[in-house]
């Protein structure tokens, strides 16, 4: 890219030849004579300067700067580059968990609760069964899976960074605890909050954000800063939502279930950036379980097997259009029969006329004490600003429960 009129080799030497034939007596211009070859040697170093001045030039400014001088610049404005993130999720997300298919953790372990290092490894399936396009993960802290418990929830990483480890709900199926044939690890939703390292082009657009985000502690500043911590999709910012001279940021996970720790990263980049005298909370969405019992008519009889691959379909097709809802999005039965309804052609109907679901719940906190509470839902559900709809986890509560009737 060229920034001003830069000229190469042969128009410089075009150039000096015929200045040269103009203003002198030199006639002896040709391949060969010693007037040409110096002229020759003069314009390789001439359009040598050129290049290389170009190039600087270029590289100086925002719009063509590229690589390490795009970090140059990025230094003057004290905004590096994002780098190479892993993908992660925490406990607190209840995300990635061990189970058993019956019983409890005990009846693997003699009566015992089975004790997961730090490190362990958890992985995906290949379609093909080659090991090496599987993507593992490791537990990253020391955990017990107490003997009277059949699920609990541990905290993971993956061992490749940035998109490399990203996953789909259901991915990770395997571990490398062998001594428990019976122990079984899944993940709910998809982990997608690694991060690549930051591309010339996303950089230069934060970079030119940069000087509206001078002031530091303006709602430009303090949302991009926190849509730069891994494993933040979107943020919602209520101003004055502690009383004047504050704000509330409800903070949406890539995960789908904003954890603890999440926030803990959430706050300190708010208060590095939070103005004098002025408070900012980071918030998780007020979740709001969705819960309901569905009964699926099917065109035939279905065997085992695929009543099986049904009603599994069914589930994952659950969570993943459950996962994509938004803060403030309001839960629309129809939407979510439309996307269950036309997932298989062994599908006749679902529910009856008017009543699609036989049993509907929503699960909110409770205003007493540090549970949740059931209500009926008996239509669509508005959301408030700061409620999310996904569905229900809880230990021992199945939140989409789908049974197949032949018609």
């Amino acid at each position: 890219m060229s920034i001003y009129s830069s000229k190469n080799y042969d128009q410089l030497l075009n150039e000096s030849l015929t200045a040269l034939a103009a203003q002198t007596n030199i006639t002896q211009l040709g391949p060969g004579s010693k007037a040409r070859s110096l002229l020759e040697i003069i314009n390789q170093r001439l359009a040598g300067a050129y290049q290389y001045l170009d190039q600087r030039l270029a590289n100086s400014l925002l719009a063509s700067a590229t690589d390490i001088y795009l970090d140059f610049l990025g230094d003057l404005l004290a905004c590096p580059r994002l780098e190479n993130s892993y993908a992660w999720t925490d406990a607190g997300a209840q995300n990635v968990c061990f189970y058993v298919a019956s019983g409890t953790f005990g009846d693997l372990n003699n009566g015992n609760s089975i004790v997961v290092p730090a490190g362990t490894t958890l992985f995906t399936q290949s379609s093909d069964g080659d090991a090496t396009k599987t993507i593992t993960y490791q537990v990253t802290d020391n955990t017990i899976l107490p003997a009277n418990e059949n699920l609990w929830y541990v905290s993971v990483q993956a061992a490749l960074p940035g998109s490399l480890g990203a996953i789909g709900s259901g991915a990770l199926v395997n571990h490398s605890l062998l001594a428990y044939p019976g122990l079984l690890v899944k993940n709910l939703v998809s982990i997608a909050n690694g991060q690549d390292r930051e591309t010339d082009d996303s950089y230069r657009y934060r970079l030119s954000k940069k000087v509206t985000a001078s002031a530091e502690a303006n709602e430009t500043a303090v949302r991009l800063a926190c849509l730069s911590v891994p494993g933040v999709a979107d943020v919602l910012i209520n101003p004055y939502g502690l009383g004047a001279g504050s704000f509330e940021i409800f903070v949406i996970s890539t995960s789908g279930r904003t954890s603890d720790a999440l926030l803990d990263l959430v706050q300190h980049t708010i208060d590095q950036h939070q103005a004098l005298g002025i408070t900012g909370k980071a918030r998780a969405p007020i979740t709001v379980g969705l819960q309901f019992q569905a009964v699926v008519h099917t065109e035939r009889v279905l065997n085992d097997v695929e009543a099986s691959m049904l009603t599994e379909q069914l589930t994952q097709q659950t969570v993943r259009f459950m996962s994509s809802f938004h803060i403030g999005q309001a839960f629309i039965v129809n939407n979510l029969l439309a996307n269950l309804i036309g997932l298989s052609s062994l599908i006749k109907t679902i529910g009856e006329p008017n009543k699609p679901f036989a049993q509907l719940f929503i699960w909110k906190p409770s205003r007493t004490n540090n549970g949740r509470r059931r209500f009926t839902l008996t239509g669509n559900y508005n959301t408030s600003f700061n409620e999310i709809v996904q569905l229900e986890m809880q230990d021992n509560l199945t939140a989409a429960d789908f049974r197949l009737v032949t018609s």
